[in-house]
């Protein structure tokens, strides 16, 4: 099975768990498949294995994904394989949904988002502003207007819980329409022609047993049956 949402992120600053990023995000995603039928793409714990050529894998996981979980953070706008992952992303039209990730004390305040969050329609500016250099590694340009179309969810400003309950709910929002519906038309298209086949059958059997009856009766003459009508009474 292809995972329907694809994680993307930085894995953020070192600290005692291992990398302060990444540690939110596998929250995120034990939540999201715990909670809904779907998979999540990342880029560890099942994400890729080894061998695995990094590219090739993210950008399949792009292109077979429904829904985008972007954790914006400074890092993550300097980082060249997340802008790749961004960058393939808006080729492909994909729906996302930004998370506004909290900045780190001292010199890790990088490793979260140091702008403006929903409050202001202009949040995805700040892209712009600390993104060192406008193209991936690859020489293409990056528009981060794109995150405009998106109502970012802000860890800074809600709880863990409470965004983790907003990202699914916007999740199975986007995974409802296109295909999931198209497989809830299709069961349902299954269901009435088995509802359908089964009335016909029961159709034909109702016209079996009473042309049987009507044989049977044609066999006995008619003073018995009026004695047979007699006696019943």
């Amino acid at each position: 099975l292809s995972p329907e949402v694809f994680l993307s992120y930085n894995w953020g600053a070192r600290s005692a768990d291992g990398w302060t990023t990444q540690t939110i995000v596998k929250r995120f995603r034990r939540h999201i498949e715990a909670q809904s039928d779907c998979l999540c793409w990342l880029d560890v714990e099942g994400g890729m294995s080894a061998g695995d050529e990094l590219l090739t894998k993210m950008k399949t996981g792009v292109e077979k994904a429904h829904v985008l979980v972007v954790f914006m953070s400074d890092f993550y706008v300097n980082s060249g394989n997340c802008k790749r992952e961004f960058v393939h992303a808006v080729n492909h039209s994909k729906f996302m949904i930004p998370v506004i990730v909290p900045s780190e004390p001292g010199d890790s305040a990088g490793a979260g988002w140091t702008g403006p969050g929903a409050e202001s329609k202009r949040w995805w500016k700040h892209a712009i502003e600390v993104c060192a250099n406008p193209n991936t590694p690859d020489g293409a340009e990056v528009d981060w207007s794109y995150l405009n179309a998106f109502e970012p969810i802000d860890l800074r400003e809600v709880g863990e819980e409470a965004a983790m309950t907003e990202v699914h709910k916007r999740i199975l929002s986007r995974l409802y329409r296109g295909n999931y519906v198209r497989h809830a038309i299709n069961l349902a298209v299954q269901i009435k022609d088995k509802i359908t086949k089964w009335r016909r059958n029961s159709l034909a059997l109702a016209e079996q047993r009473k042309g049987e009856l009507d044989a049977l009766m044609g066999e006995v003459p008619i003073h018995q049956r009026a004695a047979q009508s007699h006696s019943e009474r």
